[in-house]
Formats: structure tokens, sequence, C-alpha cells
């Protein structure tokens, strides 16, 4: 598409890119990228894009997200996801309004509080928490998905703290980890250990 270079009054095709150095203030905060621009080919204007423009914006949020310890939008993505979770529902659980979790997985730049309550529900045992004060917003499906999908989080979780725990217990008294029908148990020498236990 053409476009009216406003230096040279010239239509041209505003396809050429260029890097340049800009700075950003984020939050009050001088943030550097390395930007790309679009240029005119006759006389080397730049040349607003939006789409250019909001990619480089984007960059400075994620820059500013990196220096502060955020989380980014592909971040908070998964940790949705990892519940089963859709955007407006994650953002009901965690007492936020509906769009926010949609607007942060786009890009927009989270606050510091509203960051640490999504990294606190990473932990399923953090999830659970206000899983069980504000499932009931949701529909039936959607909370018997989500509660088959914490369930075996936490199980795993536990299957791993065993596992830490075994490894920090003096071998003299090493015991077994029974481990029948994903369902598990510790079982020290001299107990009644089933026949199929793994030893560790």
């Amino acid at each position: 598409m053409n476009k009216l270079c406003p230096c040279c009054l010239k239509e041209v095709t505003s396809d050429k890119i260029k890097n340049k150095t800009e700075q950003y203030e984020v939050k009050g905060q001088k943030i550097t990228i390395m930007a790309r621009v679009k240029t005119c080919p006759e006389c080397g204007e730049e040349l607003w894009d939006d789409k250019l423009d909001s990619e480089n914006l984007l960059k400075a949020y994620n820059s500013y997200r990196s220096k502060n310890k955020l989380l980014l939008p592909d971040e908070i993505k998964s940790i949705r996801q990892k519940y089963g979770l859709t955007q407006s529902s994650f953002a009901k659980i965690l007492g936020l309004g509906e769009k926010t979790i949609t607007r942060y997985e786009n890009g927009s730049l989270q606050d510091e509080g509203q960051n640490n309550l999504i990294l606190m529900v990473e932990r399923a045992d953090n999830f659970i928490v206000l899983w069980e004060k504000n499932k009931h917003l949701l529909q039936r499906p959607e909370i018997d998905k989500t509660e088959k999908i914490v369930a075996s989080l936490l199980q795993t979780n536990i299957k791993k703290s065993l596992i830490s725990i075994h490894l920090d217990i003096p071998k003299k008294r090493t015991p077994i980890i029974n481990l029948v029908n994903d369902s598990f148990s510790l079982c020290y020498p001299g107990d009644s250990c089933h026949p199929n236990a793994l030893q560790h």
C-alpha cells in the first residue's frame, strides 16, 4: 500500500524497515530497545506504522517485565492453561475483571500485585485455596475438568515430596516406596511391604 511521505511528499511503498535504538518510559523507568521502524525509500524519513509501533511497545513492556521480574504474557498463558481454564474463568477464580487475563496475555502490562497473585497460583496447593472460594462462578463441566487436573497435579507434587524426603533419610533406614494404582506409601525394612514395591 502506498503512503505519502510527509517529508518529500512522494507516494512511496513503505516496505523499507530499519532498526534503531529507541527509549520508552514505562511506569517511570527508562527502557531502551532496538526498535523496528519503516522509512521512506526516497528520503529516509520515518513513516508511522501501527503494527510495528505495537510490536515495539510490547518489546519495551517485555524488557520492563524482565527487569522487574514480572511474568511475560506467554508465562501467564502457560499458568492458566495448566489448569485447563479459559481466560475469563481464570480471571474469575483470581477475583480479577473478566477481561484482565485476556489483556495480559495480549501484552498489556500487569501491576506487581496482580503479577504476584498469578505467580502464586502457579503452585497447585496455592491455586486450590482460591479455587474452593470461587469455583461456584463457573459452569459444572469446567469445574469437573479443572478439579481432575488439580487432583493430578497435587498427586504429582506429593510423589515428588516423598521422593525428596526419601533422599534425605539416612541410608541405614532406607525405605521402600510402594506404588500401587497411582497411590503410594513408605515402607521400612522389617515392615510388611507390597511385593511390587520399588527400592530407591
